[in-house]
């Protein structure tokens, strides 16, 4: 899965090191981060469960956020009442 990452960013012109993943699977940020991307957790859907905060920045997301709007402000202005560990 981290080739998937790398091509995708290949493929729009990117490094992968200049990249935001927004990913909701621990598989997915693992992926990302053996990339070398930076990613936001997403516990914000009917499929989150309790535990998934913590195992989502126990893989290496570097903030988790409840909504999509937080992540929008967060990317925008830096900062959002997300949780960063």
């Amino acid at each position: 899965m981290k080739v998937q990452w790398q091509v995708t960013a290949s493929q729009m012109g990117f490094d992968p090191t200049d990249c935001i993943v927004i990913e909701d699977s621990v598989t997915g940020v693992i992926a990302a981060r053996r990339a070398g991307m930076e990613v936001i957790g997403f516990v914000g859907g009917g499929h989150a469960y309790e535990t998934l905060q913590t195992r989502l920045t126990d893989a290496g997301a570097v903030y988790v956020c409840t909504s999509m709007a937080k992540i929008g402000y967060l990317i925008t202005a830096g900062n959002a009442s997300c949780v960063h560990p």
